[in-house]
């Protein structure tokens, strides 16, 4: 009887459990299979000495002027990346990621090209796990820069071309006194494919903008949901009003993934999160990726954005000769910079 009635019972809690357990495995596999295709080995140095002494340097024998050297003509030969240099985080409360966008595709080499390939865009994402806050600082890519490696200046963008994302992460940390160390980097193909998996993004244009030829989805202002073909043209475009504009219409597309992923539930983020590997690169912890920032996102309070420098702010002139430069007033622009974000 006691039998009969032990088989009858039926115990709900168990469903829970279960779930969790297989979702447990699900997602353990999901990890080690995202990590094995999104990282890739970045070195670790202490200074810039050892910088150049690390990485295959061809820099020094392009001093052929700026306006080849950053108009496109690099060296070739630059096989592999540079180090990145370890800094001491100061503030443990605040991390900051360089969110770097490649102008390759495969069909021009594609990511990894280095000699012909730049940072299209270049974003400084702080996430302050204090507060829950984030906040996105575009830098200007033609920003002339000083290279401690070459000692003399280049365009901001031009480092990705000389020593991948490794020196990229070093010429920014050393000309804005910041203490990035992750990294996540995409090109175009990858940022298209990821636009077109989360079923491309709503975004507002102006009558202009729908019909400019880089976009060319309307006549009329208004909300379009662009694929990842038309929103690369979106974030590319420039010519119609300023670069200014540009990093914002890049910030605009951030958001708008931003937020759709947000409304999802969890299981459509990680399943979208392992379509997305392969379309760009990492050194974030895969664990991290998925489990620390998710977090972080679903508590997320406030987003705030800006542009280094910021248009009419009166802290840059501009040089046009032998090409385009963006000249700062570095101690006050990285004071702006340093401000915003770790507060005054």
């Amino acid at each position: 009887m006691s039998g009969t009635r032990a088989k009858k019972r039926f115990h709900w809690w168990f469903i829970p459990i279960a779930v969790v357990v297989v979702l447990a495995i699900s997602i353990s596999a999901i990890y080690a299979y995202t990590s094995s295709r999104i990282h890739k080995n970045i070195k670790y140095v202490r200074n810039w000495s050892q910088v150049t002494s690390t990485a295959q340097d061809n820099t020094s024998s392009a001093q052929q002027g700026l306006d080849q050297i950053d108009a496109g003509n690099f060296p070739g030969g630059n096989s592999k990346d540079y180090p990145i240099i370890q800094v001491k985080q100061k503030d443990p409360n605040i991390e900051n990621i360089l969110l770097v966008g490649i102008d390759a595709t495969q069909g021009n080499g594609g990511e990894g090209s280095y000699g012909a390939n730049r940072a299209d865009s270049i974003m400084v994402l702080s996430v302050n796990k204090k507060t829950n806050t984030l906040k996105i600082a575009s830098l200007l890519r033609d920003t002339k820069t000083y290279f401690p490696n070459t000692q003399s200046n280049h365009k901001l963008n031009a480092a990705f071309s000389y020593g991948g994302i490794g020196l990229q992460i070093d010429v920014v940390n050393y000309a804005y006194k910041l203490d990035i160390q992750k990294y996540m980097e995409f090109d175009f193909d990858g940022f298209s494919h990821i636009i077109d998996t989360v079923g491309g993004v709503p975004i507002t244009l102006t009558a202009k903008e729908a019909s400019y030829s880089y976009i060319n989805v309307g006549t009329q202002a208004g909300t379009y949901t662009l694929d990842g073909a038309h929103a690369l043209g979106y974030t590319r475009t420039r010519k119609i009003d300023t670069d200014f504009m540009r990093t914002q219409r890049q910030r605009n597309v951030m958001m708008a993934i931003y937020n759709k992923f947000k409304s999802a539930d969890m299981l459509t983020k990680i399943s979208v999160l392992n379509q997305c590997t392969g379309y760009f690169k990492t050194n974030i912890p895969t664990t991290e990726l998925t489990g620390t920032l998710m977090s972080f996102e679903s508590g997320l309070s406030n987003i705030q954005q800006i542009s280094i420098p910021t248009e009419d702010d009166g802290m840059y002139t501009t040089e046009t000769s032998p090409i385009w430069f963006w000249d700062l007033n570095w101690p006050a622009e990285v004071g702006k910079l340093q401000s915003y974000i770790y507060g005054s």
